[in-house]
């Protein structure tokens, strides 16, 4: 969301505006969306929901030992 149009569209009484990562917007409802998938094809076909995070501005270490718990 850009500052100004975000600014005016609240200054105009309008709902307040949420402005979410994509990855964080879409996949809580992917197990869903598989569902009805699996559904549509009677089960004849095999369906993933991958687990990567695609988000930029999330950062993650692994694997790390020694570090500051």
């Amino acid at each position: 969301l850009r500052h100004h149009p975000a600014a005016a569209h609240v200054a105009a009484g309008r709902p307040a505006l949420v402005d979410v990562a994509h990855w964080a917007s879409e996949q809580p409802w992917c197990g869903q969306a598989a569902g009805v998938v699996r559904t549509a094809f009677g089960g004849t076909v095999e369906v993933l929901v991958s687990t990567r995070r695609t988000d930029p501005w999330t950062v993650g270490v692994t694997g790390r030992t020694g570090a500051p718990n």
